[in-house]
């Protein structure tokens, strides 16, 4: 008898635990379907912004498309390279070489497009990355961020609001 008490306690703590999980999933999934309809307006405006066109004019291709709900970034050029946005509850995060150059350019596209998804066509996001510490002092609460740390930096692009240029 006392062993079956505790089959029954350890079978409703898995079951909590099962649900737990399962509601956990839930919730992910949940909060993308939030941000679903402006990083699909990112992936195509980023496809058809004007320097992805210089760059395929000069037979590079670099194309942006969804993976579930991960952003990824391919560049065709001399050598292929991948770069994959990882979705992290409300934003995306990626870490890249502080010697990728073209990195650089691919986030000026992306912030640019964020924020042309909330009716901003200046183009104003991009002066922030001209100059490297406004970049890395500029703040995850401003729509996004740029850090540095061992020899890479760690970008987090907030979904949901529109990036503030001060």
């Amino acid at each position: 008898m006392k062993n079956l008490y505790r089959i029954i306690f350890w079978g409703i703590i898995a079951l909590l635990c099962i649900g737990a999980g399962v509601y956990g999933i839930y919730l992910r999934n949940d909060s993308f379907k939030k941000y679903k309809d402006e990083v699909k307006y990112v992936v195509s405006s980023f496809n058809n912004s004007s320097t992805t066109k210089l760059y395929k004019k000069n037979d590079v291709t670099i194309e942006a498309s969804l993976k579930g709900k991960d952003l990824i970034v391919t560049y065709n050029g001399n050598t292929k390279y991948e770069y994959k946005f990882k979705y992290v509850n409300g934003y995306y995060e990626t870490q890249v070489p502080q010697s990728d150059a073209f990195a650089i350019v691919m986030f000026k596209v992306i912030t640019d497009s964020i924020n042309k998804y909330y009716g901003d066509e200046s183009e104003n996001v991009m002066d922030l990355f001209d100059d490297t510490n406004k970049l890395l002092l500029h703040s995850f609460d401003e729509g996004f961020s740029y850090t540095s740390s061992d020899g890479s930096y760690t970008v987090k692009i907030k979904l949901g609001v529109p990036i503030i240029v001060r």
